[in-house]
């Protein structure tokens, strides 16, 4: 199979050939169709995540079952399915509530989703619904990690809601408190290049960060946001959230930062903050996720801005680094050549 293997900081993936995985008695068999490029992979990029080199990455994946185990029956070759971004041991209380990071015994995937084929046990699997496209399978994940951080705020229907970040994260937190019944949810960047997909997933305002923004985020709020959500993960989000938060507020924290960050506790002393962070995702946020894009919620599909081969994962991130006007990037591994499309 044709795999894309971190070789380390900076380096070009190497697109190589690897022995297709076979599944134990366990086990699936998939084949890979669509897997997004995440947060995560530019930070194995730039060598700031500590990854492994040798291995091959990418969890936002979804494909279709064509080998399973001997002790398999629940599952049937030619179904499509997706799964969290690792793996755990299927024993621990973690594991039976389905918030498989939290195991002692996570662990990447054998191989990602930058390849052809990978194995995942049978138990980890969701089954996409028949109305559900593969792409639609590799959005589930990081609308997962946008659900749960919503779920933690305790968000209800008259929250003023202040966004921090337009990346893929921030905009599935946007969708998730509007279907959760907020009516002003505004977003928060750096630049406009995203703007159009904040509307489409269902903020009412868009805001460039800069010095003074405060009092146009309450203009357009009707007051201080009661919650914030920082998924920029920048030096300085976090002490910039408290600062823009209402007095009794809370903040969610998604962001993913890899970097000290200073913070003038008298700020939250005095409004009495609450700061809850949310890590990745539960059984619960999954099934939700695939049910709502089942029952025909499919706005999130705007989020998907190029579809690229294996050839290409080095171009696209970079570009990504780079700032460019990408959002989602999308991986088909049986795709040739290093061109894109939208």
């Amino acid at each position: 199979m044709k795999v894309a293997v971190y070789v380390g900081p900076h380096q070009p993936f190497s697109i190589e050939e690897r022995p297709t995985p076979v599944p134990r008695e366990d086990e699936l068999l998939i084949k890979v169709g669509r897997c997004g490029i995440c947060g995560t992979d530019l930070s194995t990029y730039t060598g700031a995540a500590g990854m492994e080199m040798g291995l091959v990455y990418g969890h936002e994946f979804a494909g279709e079952v064509v080998g399973v185990g001997s002790a398999v029956s629940e599952i049937a070759v030619g179904q499509r399915v997706t799964a969290q971004c690792v793996t755990a041991c299927g024993h621990c209380e973690a594991c039976r509530r389905g918030h498989l990071v939290f195991c002692p015994d996570w662990r990447p995937h054998a191989s990602g989703g930058f390849g052809q084929f990978m194995t995942l046990p049978a138990r980890e699997a969701y089954v996409l619904p028949p109305a559900l496209t593969l792409e639609d399978g590799a959005l589930v994940e990081p609308l997962a990690v946008g659900r749960h951080g919503v779920r933690l705020s305790g968000l209800r229907a008259p929250s003023r809601v202040l966004i921090v970040g337009a990346g893929a994260i921030g905009l599935s937190v946007a969708f998730w408190a509007r279907r959760q019944g907020a009516q002003r949810i505004a977003v928060l960047a750096t630049s406009e290049r995203r703007k159009s997909l904040a509307y489409e997933m269902g903020a009412s305002d868009f805001l460039l960060a800069s010095a003074d923004v405060l009092p146009s985020i309450e203009a357009c709020l009707g007051g201080a946001p009661d919650l914030v959500f920082e998924c920029a993960g920048f030096p300085g989000a976090m002490m910039q959230a408290m600062e823009h938060v209402a007095a009794k507020g809370t903040i969610v924290g998604l962001g993913y930062g890899l970097h000290a960050e200073e913070i003038t506790t008298a700020t939250p002393l005095f409004k009495e903050i609450r700061v809850q962070f949310s890590m990745t995702y539960d059984r619960e946020d999954y099934e939700e996720v695939i049910a709502t894009l089942a029952a025909g919620h499919l706005e999130p599909r705007c989020l998907v801005t190029d579809t690229i081969a294996l050839e290409g994962l080095t171009e696209a991130i970079e570009s990504l680094l780079e700032g460019g006007p990408q959002c989602k990037v999308m991986v088909d591994p049986w795709a040739s050549g290093p061109g894109s499309s939208p």
